[in-house]
């Protein structure tokens, strides 16, 4: 039996989603594992931050245009499926309530989702307990006798509920190049082609709401339109409200859930202030530390050989531009000459200015011309190696 209600019923979607952790959360808490020091959110959000912000000791970013963007081509993109599998009217008919609704609600009137629903597809729906909430884009009920459908790829049964997830994105995001965590793969069909942030989210949905299959409908391109089905994958759903009730556990004692820090971030929000002391460290410890040492010392070698050899082939190129202003091998430009303006700057340092001259200083500072950034800190590599 699925398990969800609309909006409103048992609390508004604000004030329920501020003091539990929701789908959007839980790609920040699983690392990802082709960049182990970033979570698949990336945008800085890891496991550390979300308690973070759930404990109200930090303040998450706000969505921007981009995010605004998403939610408005949200209803394209549902409209688009369920036009392909269950007609023109089913589709404008879904859209034009939801749209009534949301419209209705953000002018401040007293409207509930439940009247605003027709036919099998259902908007502004929800789930939560226990601290774990879910806001799904559109469920499907189902109806008993239904038919089921395969169009370009895709079988929906339409006898059985399942869940849409709808998502927008720009071409250039939708590229999967060598990554299997990020980007889309348009030969396929299944989750195994979407990025690994959405199936963490649509794991956790589908577990949330009990409702076994979901569809991944995206508009990217300006005017592509592709879906992917996703199945219930049950070690996935146990892993994930394992981890999500362990993090819940911290948030609810105010203990900060140190084993989920991933990088440097991490670790000073967990320890803003250091012991004027060492640790010392030895056995394993001690090698794993001296190799990231090496690794670390190495990288920065190859740093410094491959910015000399791009400094080395803008030289002898220049030699073949000469004094014209590009180079060509038919109609293909090689490399052109960049000209840049020189630029102002302060004759003197802020650091001098303040000792020299304390008046003008103070005049700069009180009229906000001088921005004095966070205090800051990152790891200081030593050791070389033996």
């Amino acid at each position: 039996m699925t398990k969800w209600w609309y909006i409103g019923e048992k609390g508004t979607f604000s004030e329920t989603r501020e003091i539990r952790i929701g789908s959007s959360d839980i790609a920040a808490i699983y690392p990802n594992p082709e960049k182990p020091t970033e979570s698949l959110a990336a945008y800085k959000r890891t496991a550390i931050t979300v308690y973070q912000e759930k404990r109200g000791e930090k303040e998450r970013g706000t969505a921007g245009l981009a995010a605004e963007m998403g939610h408005f081509l949200e209803n394209k993109a549902l409209e688009l499926f369920i036009r392909r599998f269950s007609g023109k009217k089913a589709a404008t008919e879904f859209i034009q309530k939801k749209i009534e609704y949301e419209m209705k609600l953000a002018a401040g009137e007293d409207v509930k989702a439940r009247d605003y629903q027709t036919g099998l597809y259902r908007h502004n729906t929800q789930y939560f307990i226990d601290g774990m909430i879910a806001h799904l884009d559109c469920i499907y009920i189902g109806k008993p006798g239904g038919e089921k459908k395969t169009i370009e790829g895709i079988t929906v049964d339409l006898s059985k509920p399942f869940y849409i997830e709808a998502k927008s994105a720009r071409q250039e995001a939708t590229r999967r190049r060598d990554s299997l965590v990020k980007g889309y793969d348009f030969d396929l069909t299944t989750w195994q082609g979407i990025p690994m942030k959405h199936f963490v989210q649509t794991q956790f949905q589908s577990a949330m709401v009990d409702i076994p299959v979901g569809y991944l409908a995206l508009l990217h391109n300006t005017s592509e339109f592709q879906i992917w089905r996703i199945d219930a994958n049950k070690n996935w759903q146990r892993n994930i409200i394992d981890t999500v009730g362990k993090l819940l556990e911290y948030i609810r004692i105010g203990k900060m859930p140190r084993e989920m820090a991933i990088n440097q971030a991490d670790i000073v929000a967990m320890y803003p202030n250091l012991k004027k002391d060492f640790v010392s460290l030895s056995g394993d410890q001690s090698e794993k530390v001296k190799e990231l040492c090496k690794s670390y010392w190495k990288a920065d070698q190859q740093e410094k050989n491959w910015k000399a050899k791009k400094e080395d082939a803008k030289d002898a190129i220049s030699v073949h531009i000469k004094d014209f202003e590009e180079i060509r091998a038919g109609s293909d430009i090689l490399a052109k000459w960049q000209n840049r303006k020189g630029s102002e700057r302060l004759a003197v340092s802020l650091k001098d200015l303040k000792k020299n001259d304390p008046v003008r200083y103070r005049y700069l500072l009180r009229n906000d011309m001088i921005k004095v950034s966070a205090d800051s800190r990152s790891v200081s590599v030593k050791w070389k190696g033996e």
